[in-house]
């Protein structure tokens, strides 16, 4: 993330997680492989998010997945493990075959 730590206006270190002292709602958007869709669920599951923190795609297959986490907070898994993790699927489509 690269947030800096927020304290006296220092950007001299920064942090590789959401700073829940200096967010003011964090929104990441991670590119997918074409026809990728996420399974919503399963990652929820598999991050056990305990905060709002959400994963989602909004545009369905092959659009972007967006991670927010709402302002004031900070995400324990991302503080903890440093990464999301990613569920679902990558679907063949026809146009695609040879």
């Amino acid at each position: 993330m690269g947030e800096t730590d927020g304290i006296d206006g220092s950007a001299d270190y920064t942090i590789g997680q959401v700073n829940s002292a200096v967010n003011y709602g964090t929104t990441i958007r991670v590119p997918v492989p074409r026809y990728f869709t996420l399974d919503e669920s399963a990652t929820a599951a598999r991050n056990g998010f305990s905060d709002e923190t959400t994963i989602t795609q909004p545009g369905g297959a092959s659009s972007d997945i967006v991670v927010t986490v709402p302002k004031r907070l900070r995400s324990p898994v991302l503080a903890e493990r440093g990464a999301v993790l990613f569920r679902g699927t990558i679907q063949d489509h026809p146009a695609t075959r040879g």
